[in-house]
């Protein structure tokens, strides 16, 4: 029995990085509280939202932006996040992906991707579950650095109760419950059939049409199936090192399970030069270079140097001069981001305010598809990616609210 008071309106919105668990929540929610599932489009709507009618259990990768936590105060909607281990968010999402090829049929960076991994992939057919090592899996991996900071958002925007994928896994009772607590109190018994009744097999069988969506719902599985390269660079490297503390997780390399790497990157026009640090100098920069304030490069001796403060990788990476809020603007926008987005009228069309309504639409655009389209080095991502995670304060609490 539900021991809280029911209303009409009654709405719960999963919103979280993707391969988080959303979806297994989602079941289990709409079992406890006998509510539809209705899907929701990704750029949020209210008029969508409002037609749902008011009582069902949803789940998108929502950015926790303006209109959508007005409209969720507005009409009283309970929020979730989920969060899981982003190298467990890797392993999910590389084999979505390559089930699910011809979802990305638009998008060139997996595409691409997914051609120059087929003949690797042909040899392991055989090999269930097994993750080539190649060019596929270092482009979602720098996806990843973007997609994390949508749970981070919404952990940051202290409006939505946050779910651990791997205690949902070990203790569901205890964690379902806990959570029901905040949403509407239910009886045990009722959270112990919607467990039962969402089990990873049953879903399998019957809410899936094709069973490969739910796959296996491991936890760990990252072990035994990334290679050390990968490991490393969430263990070592920026963002993903502060990312995965922020969010309570760590990851450990075993050299000893290290797995030769192939070259199988798609070829790219070599950069005629690179900055001290091996970041190459691609054309986009030359742009920013060119367009920049005459005072400041007058400043700039030797362009490719990366030691000074005063040098142009930092003014690249620094928050844009345009921008009021400045370093305390979360997340950063830097002047080459902004520079960008001047050079672009589709993407002045798509987030007409970037410093305020559209900030963290256009940060999270920036993070998911620069890189790839100017052939950007990370190091002129990472400032961004770090803003969200880059106030003391909030990181404190955070640690303590997820015991890390």
């Amino acid at each position: 029995m539900i021991r809280g008071k029911m209303t009409d309106d009654f709405r719960i919105l999963i919103a979280a990085t993707e391969k988080t668990g959303n979806t297994w929540l989602k079941y289990l929610l709409a079992h406890i509280y006998e509510l539809p599932t209705p899907y929701i489009s990704q750029d949020f709507s209210e008029a969508e939202a409002d037609s749902l009618g008011n009582r069902w259990v949803t789940h998108q990768h929502f950015l926790p932006e303006r209109p959508l936590l007005d409209w969720a105060a507005k009409t009283h909607v309970h929020l979730v996040t989920m969060i899981r281990h982003p190298a467990d968010i890797l392993v999910s999402l590389y084999h979505y992906c390559c089930n699910y090829a011809d979802h990305y049929k638009e998008d060139p960076g997996i595409s691409l991707a997914l051609a120059a991994d087929a003949p690797a992939r042909q040899e392991t057919a055989g090999l269930p579950h097994h993750v080539v090592d190649g060019e596929l899996l270092r482009i979602l991996q720098e996806r990843i650095m973007c997609d994390l900071n949508i749970s981070i958002s919404w952990i940051r925007s202290g409006r939505s109760s946050v779910v651990r994928y791997e205690d949902l896994r070990v203790e569901p009772l205890q964690t379902l419950s806990t959570l029901a607590e905040s949403i509407a109190p239910v009886s045990s018994d009722r959270v112990e059939k919607a467990i039962e009744a969402c089990d990873i097999k049953v879903l399998r069988d019957n809410y899936a049409i094709d069973s490969r969506f739910f796959r296996r719902a491991l936890i760990g599985e990252w072990r035994s199936a990334l290679p050390a390269e990968v490991l490393r660079r969430f263990a070592e490297e920026e963002p993903f090192r502060s990312q995965l503390s922020f969010l309570g997780y760590e990851v450990k390399v075993d050299e000893n399970h290290a797995k030769s790497r192939k070259d199988r990157s798609i070829a790219r026009e070599p950069a005629p030069e690179r900055f001290d640090n091996g970041a190459p100098f691609v054309p986009i920069l030359a742009e920013l270079l060119e367009g920049a304030p005459p005072e400041k490069r007058s400043r700039w001796c030797n362009v490719l140097d990366t030691a000074s403060r005063d040098c142009f990788f930092h003014w690249a990476n620094a928050p844009a001069d345009d921008d009021t809020l400045g370093s305390e603007a979360i997340p950063r926008m830097t002047n080459l981001a902004v520079f960008v987005y001047k050079q672009r009228p589709d993407l002045q069309a798509a987030f007409p305010d970037i410093f305020d309504l559209n900030r963290l639409g256009y940060a999270a655009w920036f993070l998911r598809y620069a890189g790839h389209r100017y052939g950007l080095d990370r190091s002129f991502l990472t400032p961004i990616a770090l803003s969200w995670i880059s106030k003391p304060s909030l990181a404190a609490r955070v640690r303590g609210t997820f015991g890390a």
